[in-house]
Parts: structure tokens; C-alpha cells; sequence
């Protein structure tokens, strides 16, 4: 268990491998599984923070029959997992639990790197990833997270072993993250090492999110700072009907402002990368263009701006069925909306992350985003509303 503990800390601390609640570790004896509890987060677990179930009461979910109903079947499966933990046990565990009970291995490290995320979540994911890897690697296609991706997993393990080969250490989901196992602490950090080292070896841009430079020449970055107050402001009232109390944080840097400069420069973010940006800025951001505030500014009436931004999250909430979680003012910078302080800065760290995604994405032909149907999923998903109330 120190070994977990230590583990999970080191790479939960490390914004490089997991932000927020994402991620989770694991370590198992014979007949025990200890995971992580879900919504927890890695940086700053202690053994309390680990769930204890039995091992092959976790197994045998996946051998048990649940209903066709996405929502149905979840239920039951979270039913059956909460049914495996160890007397004495109340967290809920990691939605992940039943993949770490499949690998033979001792620790199981599950992360969501934007370096790894950036070659997963781009048009040449499983291409890139054989030619980095090879056929040593199981490489997975989007799958429905819960108990869809832990039955399809099985399966190609058990494919997998039926050819001879020996059971994989590394497996790489498309639009997710990566799974590392091994029966020490040392190889897990060897494979991770190896990994990050093969993708940088193909990165042509990395991301730069040092401090922001004027977007436009007759602009100086006092003014861009002093146009983000009195935008948040605005931006403020205009949400109030839609959150109450809205707390809005506010962020700009190079990369925010190179992608905020335009509608075609903002594309290669309009969408949802992975679950974990789903979860915590939502499945795309709010894009507003200069004439939305240019309007407003040329009639000078006060409430025309706050109108007009009304109107933008008006038109988002009917698209996506929630409000923004991260908006994005054309070279301005993004601001994150939620009901408290913590999730608006989670909001904007993972749209930070988003962008990492993106700009690692091009190395590799360019963003390949969830579904639509997939980003449903995970906006309904129970599961995830609660990873997302715990984080936040």
C-alpha cells in the first residue's frame, strides 16, 4: 500500500499525466483489490482513499447477465461492484475497477497524459500508435466507458492470449488514456518513461502558455486585461439567469490567444477530446466572436453586450442541454463558469489541457473528437456526475 500511495501521488501531482479527479491506480494480492475511490484525487490520496473489494467477486461481474438500458445496466453493475467491496468499506470505487481486476499484474497505473492523449485523440490514433509500438500494445477504439469497455477488454485479452502472446502491460484507448501495469512500481515508471519518450520523438509544435502578448497592434496588454474585467462583469449578469451565483474565473495566455484568434483557429477545440473534458469544462467550449461585443460597444448601450451574451448561451443551452462551462472571447482569453470557484478553475485548467490535446494532435494528422452519441453518454452518465460533484 505505500508503494500505491506513492506511486499515485507522484503522477496525481504531475499535471503532465492526470488533472483533477481523472486517473486511477490500483494494487492487488491474490484475492484483494485495492483501488481508488472515484472522485478522489491522485495527487493527494492516502491508503483511506482506496477502496478494498474481492478480487474475484469483481471478476465475476462480467459474468453475470444486466439489462440492454445503458442507464439500467449501470446501475446494476455499480450495484454489483459496491457489493464486492471488503466488509467494512463505504467509498464508492473508481468506475474503472473491474479493468484493473482484469490485468494479472500487481499495480495497474490508468492515467489521461495530453502527450499520449494527443496522439489518441487525433485522425491517426491506432496508426501512429502501431508504428510506435508495434503489435506489443493493445490499442482500443472509442468504447462506452463502464461495464461496455471492461466486457470488450476482456474479450480482447482473451484474444489476445489465445494467440500465444504474452498478456500486455500497456493498452491505449482512443479518446481516453492509457493503461500501465506491472508488477513493480519501477517497470510501471520504465513502460511510462518509454512511452512518453516514443510520442515526443514525433511532436512537432509543443504548446506555449507563457504570458500573453498583444493580440492586435493598437492593443496593449493592460487594455486586454482591463477589457477581460469589464467582459466578466457583463458576462456575470448575463449567466445569472442560468446559474445562481455564477462564479466566473478568468485566463489568457499565447496559446489561449492564438486559438481564440478566429473562428477557424478555434475549430481544432470545438469539441470533446475525452470523458475528463466532458466532466469538468463540458463537451465543447463557447466561442464569441468580436462582432457579438463590437455591436453592443458601437450602440452604447450598457446592456447590449450583456444581451448579446445572453442570447450566445441562450443558443449553446438549446444545442447542449447545459450552459457553458468555458467561454472563449476573441482575443481575450477564456473564461470558466460554474457554481463555484474550484470547478470554474477546473474548467479552465482542463480547456488548458484541451489545447495541449489539440496542438499535440497535429503532429499526428489533426483533433479527432468524441461523437456525438458517445458525448452523450457521458453527459448523462451517472457516474460521471458524481466524479464531477466530488472534484468539484
Amino acid at each position: 500500500m505505500k508503494e500505491l500511495v506513492e506511486v499515485s501521488r507522484r503522477y496525481g501531482s504531475d499535471p503532465e499525466f492526470v488533472l483533477a479527479g481523472g486517473g486511477n491506480t490500483s494494487w492487488k494480492t491474490n484475492d484483494t483489490l485495492f483501488v481508488k475511490a472515484s472522485g478522489t484525487a491522485l495527487a493527494t490520496i492516502e491508503e483511506i482513499g482506496f477502496v478494498e473489494l474481492d478480487l474475484e467477486a469483481v471478476r465475476a461481474i462480467l459474468r453475470q447477465a444486466f439489462p440492454s438500458d445503458s442507464a439500467a445496466r449501470e446501475a446494476q453493475v455499480l450495484s454489483a461492484l459496491m457489493a464486492a467491496r471488503k466488509p467494512g468499506q463505504t467509498m464508492r470505487p473508481s468506475v474503472e475497477t473491474i479493468l484493473h481486476a482484469l490485468f494479472p499484474y500487481s499495480y495497474v497505473v490508468h492515467l489521461h497524459p495530453a502527450l499520449v492523449n494527443g496522439v489518441l485523440c487525433s485522425v491517426k490514433a491506432e496508426e501512429t500508435i502501431s508504428e510506435l509500438f508495434g503489435d506489443q500494445v493493445l490499442y482500443v477504439p472509442y468504447t462506452t466507458p463502464g461495464y461496455v469497455l471492461s466486457k470488450t477488454l476482456a474479450d480482447s485479452f482473451e484474444t489476445w492470449t489465445a494467440q500465444g502472446k504474452p498478456f500486455p502491460s500497456i493498452v491505449f484507448l482512443q479518446n481516453h488514456g492509457i493503461f500501465v501495469a506491472a508488477d513493480s512500481v519501477q517497470e510501471i515508471d520504465k513502460i511510462y518513461s518509454m512511452v512518453f519518450d516514443r510520442i515526443r520523438s514525433r511532436i512537432a509544435r509543443t504548446p506555449d502558455f507563457s504570458a500573453p502578448e498583444s493580440p492586435v497592434p493598437e492593443k496593449s496588454v493592460n487594455a486586454l486585461f482591463d477589457e477581460a474585467a469589464e467582459l466578466k462583469e457583463k458576462l456575470a449578469k448575463a449567466a445569472c439567469h442560468y446559474v445562481e451565483s455564477p462564479c466566473i474565473e478568468f485566463e489568457t495566455n499565447k496559446e489561449i490567444l492564438r486559438h481564440a484568434a478566429s473562428a477557424n483557429d478555434f475549430a481544432t477545440l470545438n469539441g470533446a477530446f475525452s470523458p475528463d473534458h466532458i466532466v469538468y469544462a463540458g463537451a465543447r467550449p463557447l466561442y464569441i466572436p468580436h462582432a457579438i461585443l463590437e455591436e453592443g460597444k458601437e450602440r452604447e448601450k450598457i446592456d447590449t453586450v450583456q444581451a448579446a451574451l445572453a442570447k450566445q448561451i441562450d443558443s449553446f443551452i438549446v444545442q447542449e442541454g447545459t450552459y457553458p462551462h468555458v467561454i472563449v472571447a476573441q482575443d481575450v482569453g477564456a473564461f470558466g463558469l460554474a457554481k463555484n470557484t474550484k470547478a470554474a478553475q477546473l474548467a479552465l485548467m482542463l480547456f488548458n489541457d484541451a489545447i495541449k490535446v489539440s496542438v499535440y494532435s497535429m503532429s499526428f494528422g489533426g483533433p479527432h473528437f468524441m461523437a456525438a452519441a458517445d458525448v452523450d453518454f457521458i453527459k448523462k452518465w451517472e457516474v460521471e456526475q458524481y466524479r464531477s460533484t466530488m472534484s468539484a
